[in-house]
């Protein structure tokens, strides 16, 4: 399949699919987003450095792809330490689903968390950068035929003890087309 990738700050186009991604060590710390009708988004992502230090290793995992009516907190990037690193967008009969890159690295510790909501609008709305912290997830809320934007802002520390010294992708987005491959089932989530 051919997904569009889209550069550092450049909008998606209105009923296309399209990804953006950071580069390792990087999270989202920025978006600009637009509605296209009522249950459509387009979005633009920038990135930065989730801490200063170089990260040993990191654990992907690529959320489900969830029906953007549909998205909650949950759906999203829930981890202890995950920062989100990518977005992946897909148009299926009309309607648009968004699947989250979620990315822990292996000695980045998250502080503090802080939501961020606005309505999106046919203007473009800018979810700022803010100073020293990265987006840790979001999701948008349709309400009363309004969309929302929720993003959560989280600040990171650098831990000398690497969590982790592998590096490991689990897709869960193509479980559900059954492509078997990347299943996730051997990695447990950890109780922190």
């Amino acid at each position: 399949e051919d997904v569009e990738e889209l550069e550092e700050g450049e909008m998606s186009e209105a009923g296309e699919d399209f990804k953006s991604e950071c580069d390792e060590g990087e999270a989202l710390q920025s978006s600009e987003l637009k509605a296209a009708g009522e249950a459509e988004v387009q979005m633009s992502c920038s990135c930065g450095e989730v801490t200063e230090e170089e990260s040993v290793a990191e654990k992907k995992r690529i959320t489900e792809y969830t029906k953007i009516d549909e998205m909650t907190e949950e759906s999203g990037c829930t981890g202890d330490d995950e920062t989100v690193g990518g977005v992946v967008s897909q148009i299926k009969e009309e309607e648009q689903y968004i699947a989250l890159e979620c990315v822990e690295q292996s000695n980045a510790v998250m502080e503090e968390t802080e939501e961020v909501v606005e309505e999106i609008t046919e203007e473009v709305v800018e979810m700022k950068e803010q100073e020293g912290k990265k987006i840790s997830n979001f999701y948008i809320e349709i309400k009363e035929s309004k969309m929302y934007a929720h993003y959560f802002y989280s600040s990171y520390s650098y831990t000398e003890e690497a969590k982790f010294e592998e590096s490991e992708t689990v897709d869960e987005s193509e479980s559900q087309t059954g492509s078997g491959e990347g299943s996730g089932e051997e990695e447990e989530e950890e109780e922190g």
